[in-house]
């Protein structure tokens, strides 16, 4: 027996097999592997590709993980770096004595009692230009609210006087 001969019997005892597996109802007229195959192919072509859950399950909880992380260390971060005294200014009124080119600002400070601060008071001119400034250090009082008055001499005439910021030195 040739080689030929054994492979023409090996197809023909495959196609015996395709046929009584077809007679019996239990295959299609499709081989078995080729709807997997069809679905698969219609799967790449149409974009629809089995992702596996578990990585993306995996990566959302990292990504929350990391989230409440931060979140928990900005919390802690803000209430270490906060220091215990309150301070806040406030402006009360101005008056402007431009003949001499002095503005007298009046500005409110609430503070703790026995805590010293440095504040900033300006006059500014109708283009919200600074034309006088000063550096105001502020003693300690044993009150919590104060108000105090501070006196700019200024370069050019000034429209509004008022205090820009404190601090605690």
């Amino acid at each position: 027996m040739s080689d030929t001969d054994s492979d023409e019997h090996a197809e023909d005892a495959g196609l015996d097999a395709v046929e009584s597996a077809g007679s019996a109802g239990a295959a299609s007229s499709v081989a078995p592997g080729a709807a997997a195959v069809e679905a698969s192919d219609l799967d790449t072509r149409y974009g629809r590709i089995k992702s596996p859950r578990r990585g993306r399950r995996a990566w959302l909880i990292g990504t929350a993980v990391a989230a409440i992380a931060t979140a928990l260390g900005w919390i802690v971060w803000a209430s270490l770096a906060s220091t215990d005294a309150h301070l806040d200014a406030t402006d009360v009124s101005h008056t402007l004595r431009n003949d001499e080119r002095l503005v007298d600002v009046s500005w409110q400070l609430s503070v703790r009692p026995g805590t010293a601060t440095t504040c900033i008071v300006k006059a500014l001119n109708p283009d919200f230009t600074v034309v006088g400034w000063k550096v105001v250090d502020v003693p300690a009082s044993d009150r919590e609210i104060r108000v105090l008055s501070t006196t700019l001499r200024t370069a050019l005439p000034a429209n509004t006087g008022l205090v820009d910021r404190c601090w605690i030195p």
